[in-house]
């Protein structure tokens, strides 16, 4: 039964019956606007590291916030200047060279 599984794994057996990570690329792009605010309130990000996220493309923005991909945290702990770090983020993820799949380090949860 799903009360019997792993949060993560639920996640993932959820995605897998509603289409996969393409599908929840799509929920999480739908939610962005909702998802920076929750990011930008957690890490306390000024307005420009905010509208940075708001007026970047989606993947890059979820990528530099730690929904895409691995490597990134949603809550950024120990930064002391958290909009340079959001900018160094996006910039990362804008280079990266293939679309990671959405919440690739839950797995390790």
């Amino acid at each position: 039964s799903q009360a019997q599984r792993p949060p993560q794994q639920q996640h993932k057996d959820a995605a897998a019956e509603e289409g996969g990570p393409e599908m929840e690329l799509d929920h999480l792009v739908a939610a962005i606007d909702h998802l920076i605010e929750d990011f930008s309130t957690a890490n306390q990000l000024d307005e420009g590291a905010r509208n940075m996220l708001m007026r970047g493309p989606p993947p890059v923005s979820l990528r530099a916030m730690g929904l895409l991909g691995s490597g990134n945290n949603f809550l950024m702990q120990g930064v002391r200047r958290a909009g340079a770090a959001v900018n160094s983020r996006c910039r990362a993820a804008a280079s990266e060279p293939y679309m990671p799949a959405p919440f690739e380090d839950w797995g390790r949860l």
